[in-house]
């Protein structure tokens, strides 16, 4: 069950990273075309100023700044509230995945205790009779003993 619920998650986050990826190059594209009719904007009030017609014809191209402007100012908040909920995103897997380690990491504790619990006693005996003298072997043998009076 959790194989598959990080398969779903995983599927789930590739998509969502090409659509996002897909959706930021879009902005990124209408942010350039914004920032250069500004520029155009700009000449054409130069140009404007050069020719001493400033009245209307300059109004005029000064809203279209303007609107370009703000046009622009909603852009970058769209790009920002998407890498916003992006950020969220991510800190909800890095959340889900630090939860997920901490129970894996508790099962795995549970895991070797009760491997340890549950160890054969044949490796007690292989533990006394690779000593390399008796009284190795003996002393070996009171280690366990006082290990397994402790233990209870």
């Amino acid at each position: 069950m959790r194989i598959s619920n990080s398969i779903a998650l995983i599927v789930f986050l590739i998509g969502f990273l090409t659509s996002f990826s897909q959706d930021s190059d879009k902005l990124k594209q209408k942010e350039r075309e914004l920032k250069n009719k500004i520029s155009n904007t700009k000449a054409l009030i130069k140009t404007a100023r050069n020719s001493q017609q400033l009245t209307i014809a300059e109004l005029g191209i000064i809203n279209h700044q303007i609107a370009y402007r703000e046009e622009l100012e909603a852009n970058l908040n769209y790009q920002m509230r998407k890498l916003d909920e992006h950020l969220n995103s991510r800190k909800k897997q890095i959340l889900s995945l630090e939860n997920n380690l901490k129970e894996l990491k508790d099962e795995y504790a549970k895991m070797l205790q009760y491997a340890y619990k549950n160890r054969n006693t044949e490796y007690q005996l292989i533990y006394i009779f690779s000593a390399e003298s008796y009284t190795e072997a003996y002393h070996r043998m009171q280690y366990i003993k006082q290990y397994k009076d402790y233990r209870k």
